[in-house]
């Protein structure tokens, strides 16, 4: 995400489906966590929000991607 995408002059661009992403619920499971962050930011990189002056452009729309509550863990 450091690098925003670069798309020749002249290719047809994909228009991202934000319904590709579900929304995170708070899954104590590393996997589900590891599953959804990697979907996001594919999204985020169709949706040309690479690079470092897309901060914001990343970190809105993500509130959309998010519900339930996140799990208390205990470490031992």
């Amino acid at each position: 995400m450091s690098v925003r995408l670069s798309i020749p002059e002249g290719t047809k661009v994909y228009r991202a489906d934000h319904t590709s992403v579900r929304k995170y619920e708070g899954s104590s499971k590393y996997s589900d966590l590891e599953n959804w962050l990697t979907d996001l930011v594919v999204l985020f990189e169709i949706s040309m929000y690479g690079g470092q002056d897309q901060e914001c452009e990343r970190v809105l729309p993500m509130l959309e991607f998010l519900g339930g509550e996140v799990p208390h863990l205990a470490y031992s």
